[in-house]
């Protein structure tokens, strides 16, 4: 893997990991509940860095 941007749960803080994002993939992010602790994805998902998933220890989920 590379590097995948990286986006926060407000509520949890439940890394999701998306390898190369296109907008659809972006809008589609944006409306997800978090698959951790069932937060609506309204306003939930924050952008926190770029990262690898593979060296990264916390869970993570494909988008």
């Amino acid at each position: 893997m590379g590097n995948e941007v990286v986006f926060l749960c407000r509520k949890c803080n439940h890394h999701l990991f998306a390898e190369n994002p296109t907008i659809n993939t972006l809008k589609n992010i944006s409306e997800m509940d978090c698959p951790e602790c069932g937060e609506d994805g309204c306003h939930n998902w924050v952008l926190s860095h770029v990262g690898d998933s593979e060296k990264e220890k916390e869970n993570y989920n494909w988008k």
